[in-house]
């Protein structure tokens, strides 16, 4: 893929990271806690993964690294040495969160990043999502939600039958053009549609 103006190949996952590019999985279980580990250990895993700070620093350096993106992302915590299952669902999300967002990628792309949480953790997670972006992170999401798009995003790229069929920015980024477009019904999905060996091909 092109990555910041480069063709690159990435190796493994721990190469891109390297590279400024975070991911956050939509199967937060299974594939985004550490459910057994310290609420410290998940946040700070990022960071020791990344090779950047885990060859010096301290365990107390990484408490207060991890107290810090707790304070500022409010997650509610009991304390720091309890394990991340100890959490609620939306506390464990904005957990996952707090620790890609310290990292400061140049890139993070989310898989549905509120799937499974209350009301209120949904408005701080995409509050934190948008100060990323106007401080100058490229933010990647794919919602299953489309009320989520329409509320966070700047454009939002619709794909029918595995093709772009239409992308909305501001007049067009309502409920009506988003639905059309997910059934096909613009001009630009029959466009992409009979080009699709050649949209395929790039």
């Amino acid at each position: 893929m092109e990555f910041c103006g480069e063709k690159v190949r990435f190796k493994s996952p721990t190469e891109a990271v390297r590279n400024g590019i975070g991911f956050i999985s939509g199967d937060r279980g299974r594939e985004a806690i550490f459910p057994v580990r310290s609420i410290y250990e998940n946040i700070s895993a990022g960071k020791i993964a990344n090779g950047s700070i885990a060859a010096y620093v301290t365990t107390k350096a990484l408490k207060t690294f991890s107290q810090n993106a707790v304070d500022k992302y409010n997650i509610k915590i009991g304390a720091l040495r309890d394990s991340a299952n100890t959490l609620s669902g939306g506390n464990q999300q904005k957990l996952v969160i707090a620790r890609w967002v310290a990292m400061n990628p140049k890139l993070l792309l989310l898989d549905d990043p509120t799937k499974g949480v209350d009301v209120h953790s949904r408005r701080e997670i995409h509050k934190t999502l948008q100060q990323c972006a106007t401080d100058g992170m490229t933010v990647i999401i794919s919602s299953s939600e489309y009320e989520e798009l329409l509320e966070i995003a700047d454009r939002i790229y619709v794909f029918y039958e595995g093709y772009l069929s239409d992308t909305l920015a501001g007049d067009d980024k309502t409920e009506e053009h988003l639905v059309a477009a997910m059934m096909g019904m613009t001009a630009s999905a029959g466009e992409q549609q009979s080009s699709g060996e050649e949209v395929a091909a790039q």
